[in-house]
């Protein structure tokens, strides 16, 4: 399927969350994906995911988690941008990690191009955090289905809250959550 894409901007508070989008061409309506990035950025490789996904027959929208501290950064795979990522991750907070993943989902969910009854989320390594939040932690999380590779660290944790326990108790929390 031949896709297109666009680099949208998100109001999350008072600032803008820039996001990359890729969708099928044509004005059909598709289920919608959240694609939340490696410590990275959206750089060629998380774009070329949203891209082969949106080939799929979805719309995808790959928000910038760094878009406080560095936006639109984009670094490769090397030791220097590892070293890079790794600084700009450990200066992000999980409130505004939660009020990221709770704007890319509404300005996906209200997208007109996008239908259903929620949305998937896909998270890479740092960006499978905010798809456990997006599952877990926001009302967004009702109608998601959530894949993420990567662990929680002590670094991306609110205090006092142990990443091994939080699936049993996240999922009988979203197990009592209504579809409507």
């Amino acid at each position: 399927m031949k896709t297109t894409s666009e680099r949208i901007s998100i109001p999350v508070g008072n600032q803008k969350m820039g996001a990359y989008v890729a969708r099928p061409e044509g004005a059909d309506a598709y289920p919608g994906v959240l694609l939340f990035m490696e410590i990275f950025g959206i750089n060629s490789h998380i774009r070329s995911v949203a891209d082969r996904v949106a080939a799929e027959g979805y719309v995808v929208l790959a928000p910038d988690l760094f878009h406080r501290d560095a936006p639109g950064i984009e670094l490769g795979y090397d030791q220097t941008s590892l070293t890079q990522g790794i600084e700009i991750m450990v200066k992000t907070q999980p409130a505004g990690i939660l009020a990221d993943v709770t704007a890319a989902h509404a300005a996906l969910f209200n997208r007109p191009d996008v239908k259903g009854r929620g949305v998937g989320v896909i998270g890479f390594c740092f960006g499978g955090r905010a798809a456990f939040t997006a599952a877990t932690e926001t009302p967004a999380g009702r109608a998601s289905r959530t894949c993420s590779t990567g662990r929680c660290t002590a670094t991306m944790e609110p205090a006092g809250i142990d990443c091994m326990s939080r699936p049993r108790s996240a999922t009988r929390r979203r197990a009592s959550w209504s579809d409507s």
